[in-house]
């Protein structure tokens, strides 16, 4: 019985782990799509661009790249049901990167997981970057870090209150973006997963009542429950 039981625990912390790492490679590749350059080089004068791209883009309307980026995004979150929201979102230069204004922001509603919605423009929130978490300067562009799973109030700041957001268990994957122009630094794309519901798909099978998360330190952060086949 405890050999089955190591057995099952080793299958599915490497399913597990293989998520993770697929999401990794996802959030990598979603930073890299053109129309994140699209978005920056249509902020960018005319007279700034340093390249034929980066010119046509700029003389382009935001508003369309946006609707690609939208739709791409949708795509993506749509297709993976642990994804609760993908975000591009814009460093303040003014305050030292210490907040961020998001662009675009997909998000699944959690009471019902098959809808996914774009956040309206007026309903776009601002962030603070906790530079502890996050050391921006150490990353480079196509580097993903991989945050430590947290218990957060909700996918969305600004709604706190609705229970069809509210994300018991979530992890962060954040993905610097850097103008390809400049090099400077623009802002990040960041994936968020329901740690949670990935587990729940992935007891599935497992010769067990109690299949049990937890931290480094040992601490319990979740606990699924049901019924062993």
């Amino acid at each position: 019985q405890m050999q089955s039981l190591q057995l099952d625990g080793e299958g599915l912390r490497i399913h597990f782990v293989s998520s993770i790492d697929k999401s990794v490679e996802n959030a990598r590749f979603m930073s890299s799509i053109p129309p994140i350059q699209g978005i920056i080089d249509s902020r960018r004068e005319p007279s700034q661009a340093s390249s034929a791209v980066a010119l046509e883009n700029s003389t382009e309307d935001e508003e369309a790249w946006v609707i690609r980026l939208e739709s791409i995004f949708t795509g993506m979150v749509t297709a993976n049901n642990e994804y609760v929201s993908l975000s591009f979102l814009e460093f303040h230069d003014e305050d030292e990167l210490q907040s961020a204004q998001e662009i675009v922001n997909i998000e699944r509603n959690l009471s019902d997981r098959s809808y996914v919605r774009s956040t309206p423009m007026g309903c776009l929130t601002g962030q603070k970057i906790d530079h502890s978490v996050i050391t921006f300067s150490n990353l480079r562009a196509g580097d993903v870090h991989v945050g430590d799973i947290v218990t957060s109030n909700s996918t969305n700041e600004g709604n706190v209150a609705d229970e069809a957001y509210f994300l018991p268990l979530s992890l962060d994957l954040t993905v610097p973006i850097f103008d390809e122009n400049t090099g400077v630094l623009f802002g990040a794309v960041i994936l968020t997963i329901d740690i949670e519901y990935l587990l729940n798909q992935k007891v599935n099978g497992v010769n067990a009542e109690h299949v049990m998360l937890a931290d480094h330190d040992g601490c319990l952060m979740s606990c699924s429950i049901h019924n062993s086949p």
